[in-house]
């Protein structure tokens, strides 16, 4: 799988949870409700195949869609507000 297969949103979610973030902090930074972010992130574990966040993590990292060792202050996303 490549970052194509995620919408470009569900891949800053992604990012952003593999960076320590949590749900909240999450959705304070792209402006969106908790529960949207968490809807994203059941999508990304769906097309990654994974069943727990720490699995989609390591699944991402594995396949170079993510950094997770990034601390979050550190982590910046293209295009993003902060």
């Amino acid at each position: 799988m490549t970052a194509q297969e995620l919408s470009p949103r569900r891949h800053q979610v992604l990012l952003l949870a593999a960076c320590g973030l949590t749900d909240k902090e999450i959705a304070a930074r792209l402006h969106l409700q908790i529960r949207t972010v968490r809807f994203h992130f059941t999508q990304c574990r769906r097309v990654l195949g994974a069943r727990t966040r720490p699995q989609a993590t390591a699944i991402a990292a594995a396949r170079g869609l993510v950094n997770p060792f990034e601390e979050p202050t550190q982590c910046r996303l293209e295009g993003a507000p902060e």
